[in-house]
């Protein structure tokens, strides 16, 4: 499961218990930390987004993508 623009972590954190794979992204910088703060201990990598950049995650890999924020 992918979390696009997870914000704080706050609402993918409530949805335990997770997929085996779980990530998520942030683009807005001052929340990636907080982020990571909050998910990272949960298995759940956060990956800073910009315009400039791809996901490193391989084709097929995803079966649920959420999008509350972006």
């Amino acid at each position: 499961m992918l979390d696009m623009g997870t914000g704080g972590g706050e609402f993918l954190s409530s949805l335990a218990p997770f997929p085996p794979y779980t990530c998520a992204t942030e683009a807005y910088p001052p929340n990636v930390p907080i982020a990571k703060a909050r998910l990272e201990p949960l298995g759940i990598e956060v990956f800073q987004i910009s315009e400039d950049n791809f996901l490193p995650i391989p084709d097929n890999t995803l079966d649920l993508v959420i999008n509350r924020h972006e």
